[in-house]
C-alpha cells in the first residue's frame, strides 16, 4: 500500500455518505484519503431507494451523473399493501439504483476530485495516549491492515467515520459504543440476480408488503433485475428459511410470485434502530449509518447519509485548521438539525408497524383517505440545502 503518512482527511467508508463526504472535501484542497474493507463490487443491503431530498443533495454537490440511466431508474409511486388492502402514493420523485454501481460512481467521482481510494484496507482508529489534553494531539492515528496481513499507521487531521451501524474502525473506542433500540428489527436483503424472476413488478414503481412481524420493498433495477429489502422481526430470523418468509409476505399481500427466492443469497444487517452513544469526539465525526440509523420504513436511508454528509464539509474544513473541544457537540446539533429532525415521520410509521392493531388502523385510513398521505409525501422529499464549497 503505497500511501502517504499524514493527511488532511481520512474517511473511512466508501458508501455513498463517505463517498460524498471525501468528494466534497478533495474538491475544496484537502488531502482525503477514502478507505473501504471491501473490493468491489460491493453490494450492500438496501432497498436501493433515493428520494427527492437525496437527489437533491447529489445534484447540489455537481454529482448528478451518478444517476445517469444506465445506473439508475425513476421512482414515481410507492403503493403499500397489507394482505388485500392498497395505498398508492403518487407525485414521488426519486431513484431506484443499485447499489454495487451506484457506490461505485460515487467513489470514482472522489478520485475524480482528488481523493486516493483505498479498497480492501481495513481501518482502526487509535485511541489518544493517556494523559492526552482536550486540545491535543493535533492529530489522530489510524491503523491499517491489507489482506496480506501488512500494517500501516497514518495520521490525520479529522476522521470521518461512515463505515456502517458497526462502526468497525471504532472497535478500540469505548465511548463510541453503540445502544440498540429494544425489538429493533433487522435488515434483510437479497443479492440481485437474473435467477429471481416475476411477471409482475413495473418499473419505476417500489412495491411495500406490510406484515406483522416485518416488511419488504420490491422494485425493478435499471438492468431489469428486482431490488429485494426488508425488515425483520428477530424471531424471523430465529427461526430461518428467510425465503419462504419473503414469499408468504408477498402471497398475504397478493403481489406477483418471485420465482428463485430458495437459491437466492440472502444477507442480513445488525439491528437497525441504534444510535452511537456519541457521534464526534476529539478529531473524529461520524456520518451515515455509522452516526445513528432507524429502520427506514419510508425509504429514506440513503437520503439521511447524503444530508450528514452535505453538512460534515465546512465542518471538516474548520475543524482541519484547529479542533476545538466545542466541536463535538455542534456536530450533535448538527446532525439532529439535517438528520435526526427529519426522521420522525419514520419512527411513528416503524412504531405502529411494530403494533398490528394500530398498524391496521392507519392502513385502513390511508386506505380509505388517500389525500392524508400529500403531506407525508412533500416532508420526505423536501430539498436538502448543500454549503457550497469552493473548487
Amino acid at each position: 500500500m503505497n500511501a502517504p503518512v499524514h493527511w488532511n482527511v481520512v474517511v473511512i467508508g466508501a458508501g455513498p455518505s463517505g463517498s460524498v463526504a471525501a468528494y466534497q472535501l478533495a474538491r475544496a484542497g484537502l488531502r482525503v484519503a477514502l478507505i473501504e474493507r471491501t473490493v468491489g463490487p460491493r453490494y450492500k443491503v438496501c432497498g436501493g431507494c433515493l428520494n427527492e431530498r437525496g437527489l437533491s443533495v447529489l445534484q447540489q454537490c455537481g454529482l448528478g451523473d451518478a444517476l445517469r440511466d444506465e445506473l439508475a431508474t425513476p421512482l414515481r409511486q410507492i403503493v403499500f399493501h397489507r394482505d388485500a388492502r392498497q395505498v398508492a402514493i403518487n407525485g414521488q420523485v426519486g431513484a431506484i439504483v443499485n447499489r454495487a454501481t451506484f457506490d461505485a460512481a460515487l467513489a470514482a467521482a472522489a478520485v475524480r476530485a482528488g481523493a486516493q481510494f483505498f479498497a480492501g484496507v481495513k481501518a482502526s482508529v487509535e485511541p489518544l495516549a493517556a494523559g492526552t489534553t482536550v486540545r491535543e494531539p493535533a492529530t489522530r492515528t489510524v491503523s491499517l491492515t491489507q489482506a496480506d496481513g501488512t500494517l500501516k499507521e497514518i495520521t490525520t487531521e479529522l476522521v470521518v467515520v461512515a463505515d456502517g451501524l458497526g462502526r468497525p474502525s471504532l472497535q478500540r473506542l469505548a465511548e463510541f459504543d453503540g445502544v440498540t433500540a429494544a425489538n429493533s428489527r433487522l435488515g434483510l436483503g437479497v443479492t440481485p440476480s437474473e435467477t429471481l424472476v416475476s411477471s409482475g413488478y413495473e418499473p419505476a414503481t417500489l412495491s411495500m408488503a406490510l406484515a406483522d412481524d416485518g416488511y419488504l420493498g420490491v422494485a425493478r433495477l435499471a438492468d431489469g433485475r428486482l431490488c429485494i429489502g426488508a425488515a425483520i422481526d428477530a424471531a424471523v430470523a430465529r427461526r430461518g428459511a428467510l425465503d419462504r418468509w419473503i414469499s408468504d409476505t408477498i402471497a398475504r399481500c397478493e403481489l406477483p410470485a418471485i420465482d428463485g427466492l430458495s437459491m437466492a443469497s440472502i444477507r442480513g444487517t445488525r439491528p437497525l434502530t441504534q444510535r452511537p452513544a456519541r457521534t464526534a469526539g476529539h478529531r473524529i465525526v461520524l456520518i451515515g449509518d455509522a452516526a445513528g440509523y432507524t429502520e427506514p420504513i419510508t425509504g429514506e436511508g440513503m437520503a439521511w447519509g447524503l444530508a450528514a454528509a452535505a453538512a460534515v464539509a465546512p465542518f471538516a474544513l474548520k475543524a482541519c485548521r484547529e479542533w476545538r473541544p466545542e466541536f463535538a457537540a455542534a456536530w450533535e446539533r448538527t446532525l439532529r438539525r439535517d438528520v435526526y429532525g427529519g426522521q420522525y415521520v419514520n419512527r411513528l410509521l416503524a412504531a405502529a408497524l411494530r403494533r398490528p392493531r394500530y398498524a391496521r388502523r392507519v392502513f385502513a385510513a390511508a386506505a380509505a383517505l388517500p389525500s392524508l398521505t400529500a403531506p407525508i409525501v412533500r416532508r420526505l422529499n423536501r430539498p436538502q440545502a448543500v454549503a457550497r464549497i469552493a473548487a
